[in-house]
């Protein structure tokens, strides 16, 4: 159990959610430019990672990841943590790695290989947030099939356990009833608002720095037809 969830969490479980008990989110970091959305939290969009390379003009109409044809050099980070870069068939993938742990593998899977026949596959991954324990980071793609008439992009995040490699869900940090029991009303509190076709997932959680062994935790809702948005939401509960 990571305990210090719970000061996160703990209005979220008590009493009746309303968009006035969605406060500010710290930036963790300064990985992203958040847009604000003080009544929910914030929006965190794929533009705004830090150290990203955008799309020229003249690519794919709507890609926002510029596609990549050479894998870049490692990218070692603090804590051990390093970004590793894979390219084949014109397609790159960023994997990120814990001293000898995998946590996301530079691979291309069965799908990508798919679309890397016709068309091409980046994807970029960013750390948001990291201490001795844990590590979370956005996850962004941007792909295109031939002959279709647009790009696509993905923008999510996922948190990884440090000491064993393995990526994190809500039902790690909550007993799985109380977990379920803080999405169901997480959705609840977003039904209705602007941004009611935002989807809550057990995986789509972001630790920030916090009082209690030093993080929090975020749900990160997914945008708009989640595999094909470049856009989440950060909500934290205080």
């Amino acid at each position: 159990m990571y305990a210090g969830v719970w000061l996160a969490l703990a209005a979220l479980l008590a009493g009746d959610v309303g968009e006035d008990m969605f406060g500010a989110i710290s930036r963790g970091g300064g990985c992203v430019r958040h847009a604000p959305r003080p009544e929910i939290g914030h929006l965190v969009v794929i533009k705004d990672l830090a150290d990203v390379h955008l799309a020229f003009k003249g690519t794919p109409t709507t890609a926002v990841l510029e596609q990549r044809r050479h894998p870049p050099p490692d990218r070692p980070l603090r804590g051990g943590l390093r970004i590793t870069t894979r390219c084949e068939q014109g397609c790159c993938v960023d994997g990120l790695m814990a001293a000898d742990k995998v946590l996301l593998a530079p691979e291309l899977d069965a799908d990508d290989r798919r679309t890397c026949r016709n068309g091409w596959v980046d994807r970029v991954v960013r750390v948001a947030f990291q201490d001795r324990a844990v590590v979370s980071v956005y996850v962004a793609r941007s792909w295109f099939d031939a002959g279709a008439a647009h790009a696509n992009d993905q923008l999510r995040c996922r948190s990884f356990d440090l000491a064993t490699g393995r990526p994190l869900k809500l039902g790690d940090v909550l007993e799985r009833a109380e977990a379920q029991h803080a999405i169901d009303r997480t959705r609840r509190a977003l039904r209705g608002g602007a941004f009611a076709d935002f989807t809550l997932t057990p995986a789509g959680i972001r630790f920030q720095p916090g009082p209690v062994r030093g993080h929090d935790v975020q749900f990160c809702a997914e945008g708009r037809h989640p595999a094909k948005s470049d856009q989440i939401l950060e909500i934290y509960p205080r």
